[in-house]
Formats: C-alpha cells, structure tokens, sequence
C-alpha cells in the first residue's frame, strides 16, 4: 500500500463504523509508529465514519486507551518504539469492560504464536482486504 498517495485516490466507500445516523461515531484506537501508514488509515477510517484515536507508541496507545470506557476497535501494527502490538494486545484483553475487537499489522516477522492467538493482517495489505477484516471483526462482535 503506498501510502502517501492514498488520501488523494480514495473515493468514500461507505462505512463500516456501527453508528447509525443520529449516534455517536465509533471510536477506534489505531497504533502504529510510522506517521505515514497512521495518517492515511487515520484518514481511511475517518471517511467511513469512525472517530479514530491515534498513537504512535505503546505509551501513547495506553494512555489513549484509558480516555474511553468503550471502544469499537483497536488497530495496531506490531513493532512499537517501546514496545509491541502483541503486548498491548494482551494489556487490553486485561481492561474493563470487555476487550474491544482486535487486529494487528505488520510488515515484519512476528511470532508465530501471537498470528495465531490475534487476528493478523501482513503489510502490504490492500484496502479492499483491511476493510474486510475490520467488518468481520465488527460483526463478530454484535
């Protein structure tokens, strides 16, 4: 996905966002260390309806996480500066209420065990195959 030449080519799609008209915009905690990738899928998911919280670190998401009480979704690529996506991963899992859906990015190697216990998308990932992904984990969840 080459991302700096997103914001320019994508054409709103509709949402994928569970909120109806008249309702709040469902947040989503998106994680990731690279400015570029975080500001096109910031963007993205803006355009389908989400209010979208971002953070570059394991800290930031942390802290950002504990602002609301309830969240659609969390999006997270793997290598953190301070730590990893698994990792906050099982830290949200930890939190009350019940732990938002979940998918982790990456475009590196990541550890067999943690594809397998999470829902893992590889980069380069197509948009088609993201907003797939994030659909099913949002219907799961209902």
């Amino acid at each position: 996905m080459d991302v700096r030449r997103l914001r320019d080519s994508l054409p709103d799609q509709g949402s994928v966002a569970d909120a109806g008209p008249g309702t709040a915009k469902a947040p989503l905690l998106l994680v990731d260390d690279d400015v570029h990738m975080l500001r096109a899928l910031a963007f993205y998911f803006e355009r389908r309806g989400f209010e979208v919280i971002t953070a570059d670190s394991f800290a930031a998401a942390k802290s950002e996480y504990l602002r609301l009480a309830r969240w659609s979704l969390v999006i997270a690529d793997f290598s953190l500066p301070d730590g990893n996506g698994w990792e906050l991963y099982r830290w949200t899992s930890e939190q009350k209420p019940a732990a938002p859906p979940f998918l982790l990015i990456s475009g590196g190697t990541v550890p067999a065990d943690c594809v397998s216990a999470v829902e893992f998308l590889a980069k380069p990932f197509s948009l088609d195959e993201l907003s797939s992904r994030v659909g099913a984990l949002l219907a799961a969840r209902r």
